[in-house]
């Protein structure tokens, strides 16, 4: 199986993009010109309808058409018809489609959720470090030290009332992000820390602990060219410290825009990031995450996880 970032709709190529190295105050000044750009482009779609109601019983997507290569299966049960299945409850506004702020231009790709780190009390905008590069449309990846230069902020707009915008700055550093690679999906983060104010809302939590085989688990996002969020439920099938992947129960799902979404635990907390798919040869659609201990590693680089269990032979 090969594994597909899942990526939106590219943006335009980033002609000079990365030979930006502004003073602090023409960024700041810079940073309040993109947003001014940036906000009727990401307002105006959404604001054309009035936002849905967040209900994850309620929000499963219309049908979509099995792919040519699929074989025939059976009709796909939305949670709310599987038994002793239920969604976790979250917070409103804590999903949210991203834009990132450029001098050049404003770059909108996948997604992004709202985190509260437990011991600081500080909220921060997580999403994948992947979409700045060619899985968001620039004609190579960003380094660390180019978003940093370059990325003046990140604007987000929330899935469930667009009347909720966030501007989030400044990008914290992560020396070894990377995309997702044959070592793994640890490093494919990129995240942005927002004002204390923001702190009095609600927000999503982590779960650093380990997950286990056969896990329950559910996406939040939103669904690809619809105005609608839900929740999709999986089952974890491996987990290692540095990736965690699991099978989706609807093979028909389109999980196009849905990197940097949140996998969450039955218990609504955040167990890992999607960051992409693979496909087997049955049909099957398989995701894979950055795990919740990568990101608390970020927040706090005293973490070490907890010990495994011993097993004692018999």
């Amino acid at each position: 199986m090969t594994k597909k970032h899942d990526n939106p709709t590219p943006n335009p190529p980033a002609r000079n993009l990365l030979a930006r190295n502004l003073p602090a105050q023409r960024r700041l000044r810079l940073s309040l010109f993109a947003l001014t750009l940036a906000l009727p482009h990401l307002l105006t779609a959404a604001l054309s309808s009035p936002p849905p109601p967040h209900s994850p019983s309620s929000s499963s997507p219309a049908p979509v058409p099995p792919a040519r290569s699929l074989p025939p299966q059976a009709p796909f049960q939305t949670p709310s018809q599987i038994p002793s299945q239920v969604p976790p409850q979250v917070p409103p506004n804590v999903l949210f489609r991203p834009t990132f702020l450029t001098p050049d231009f404003p770059l909108s790709a996948g997604t992004a959720f709202r985190l509260r780190d437990t011991k600081s009390g500080l909220h921060y905008l997580v999403t994948s470090h992947s979409l700045l590069g060619p899985a968001g449309g620039l004609t190579e990846q960003m380094s660390p030290m180019d978003i940093s230069r370059v990325v003046m902020a990140l604007a987000a707009v929330s899935c469930t009332d667009p009347r909720t915008v966030l501007l989030a700055q400044p990008y914290v550093f992560l020396e070894d992000a990377r995309p997702t690679d044959g070592r793994g999906s640890e490093r494919d983060l990129a995240l942005f820390a927002l004002p204390p104010p923001v702190g009095l809302q609600p927000a999503l939590l982590l779960d650093p602990g380990q997950t286990l085989l056969n896990d329950r688990v559910w996406l939040l996002l939103k669904y690809a060219g619809q105005q609608v969020t839900g929740m999709e439920p999986a089952v974890i099938m491996a987990v290692t410290p540095t990736e965690i992947r699991y099978l989706c129960e609807n093979d028909k799902l389109d999980l196009s825009g849905a990197a940097g979404a949140p996998l969450l635990s039955p218990q609504g907390r955040v167990v890992g990031m999607h960051l992409g798919t693979l496909r087997s040869k049955s049909g099957r659609t398989y995701g894979y995450a950055c795990p919740a201990g990568a990101i608390q590693q970020v927040l706090d680089p005293s973490w070490s996880p907890a010990p495994s269990p011993a097993i004692f032979a018999r």
